[in-house]
């Protein structure tokens, strides 16, 4: 699984976590009883559960940082219980899964309109590819762009990133050698952003659907998935196998309308910004704070 790769760090670190029974000293063992109040704890068992889930926690997030710091996948769990891979790119650290949270991260539901069209509501949605609770994976969510603005819609110190979020993660690899070639000018960064799976075929060189340059192919672990977009307009989903499309929480100043977008397509090997109609569903990748 995701903590495969914590064995590999420090051996201090691995003796604090084989030692944390240690908290539980005898004379607060819960011995047997149930636990009543974890949050808040009053009873002797309470206090020592508690204290040994938090240093534990405490020892889990700082194997998450080292984790990432090593290059490795990381982990990280929304308001529902899904579990997503990260991955620190320079100095950013992402979401390497599209968010499938129905929930904002105050608990609250997150509105779904099943068949009928979402253009000119403008209001917060989601949906499910196909309108089809099945295909939460691999596809994650469809969320337009008013749901993708609201400041708790990725979990609590992970935000919906901005355009110049997306371009210091394009410069970022660009500059560090992730273009298709090694090259570290002009952008030919698709491949090494675009998980293998699911992508239509296609000639173009060092392009996301060319079965070239296996090596490069997700370097960044970025893991793009071409889930396409929902049409706002109708209720069609389109371009799948064709395009990773991720809101940005940049609005168009030339079409008020649209929004900006994160996108990788099957048969080029840039990535690219794009608008699109705010009430599109589209993919959402949430940054750390």
């Amino acid at each position: 699984g995701y903590l495969t790769s914590f064995t590999e760090v420090d051996g201090d670190i691995n003796n604090e976590i084989q030692n944390l029974s240690e908290v539980l000293i005898e004379n607060n063992s819960a011995g047997n009883r149930n636990i009543i109040n974890l949050a808040d704890p009053i009873n002797n068992q309470d206090a020592a559960t508690k204290a040994y889930v938090d240093l534990l926690q405490q020892q889990l997030d700082l194997l998450n940082e080292i984790n990432l710091d090593a290059g490795f996948y990381g982990v990280l769990t929304d308001i529902e219980g899904n579990i997503y891979k990260t991955i620190k790119i320079g100095d950013q650290v992402w979401m390497a899964e599209n968010l499938k949270t129905t929930k904002y991260n105050d608990g609250t539901n997150i509105a779904t309109i099943i068949s009928s069209l979402w253009d000119n509501i403008n209001d917060p949605f989601y949906c499910w590819f196909n309108i089809n609770y099945v295909n939460k994976e691999p596809y994650g969510a469809f969320y337009n762009f008013y749901a993708a603005c609201e400041p708790n819609i990725c979990p609590s110190g992970w935000h919906v990133p901005s355009k110049s979020e997306f371009a210091t993660l394009t410069n970022y690899l660009i500059s560090n050698g992730y273009n298709y070639d090694g090259t570290t000018s002009d952008n030919k960064i698709a491949k090494s952003m675009a998980d293998p799976t699911d992508w239509d075929t296609f000639i173009f060189p060092g392009s996301i659907g060319n079965t070239d340059y296996p090596d490069v192919q997700n370097s960044s672990k970025f893991s793009a998935y071409p889930a396409g977009i929902r049409s706002g307009n109708t209720t069609n989903f389109v371009f799948q196998g064709e395009y990773a499309m991720f809101w940005t929480t940049d609005a168009s100043v030339t079409y008020p309308t649209d929004a900006y977008l994160f996108q990788l397509s099957n048969n080029n090997p840039w990535s690219s910004d794009v608008t699109g109609d705010q009430n599109h569903g589209a993919s959402i990748r949430c940054v750390r704070d």
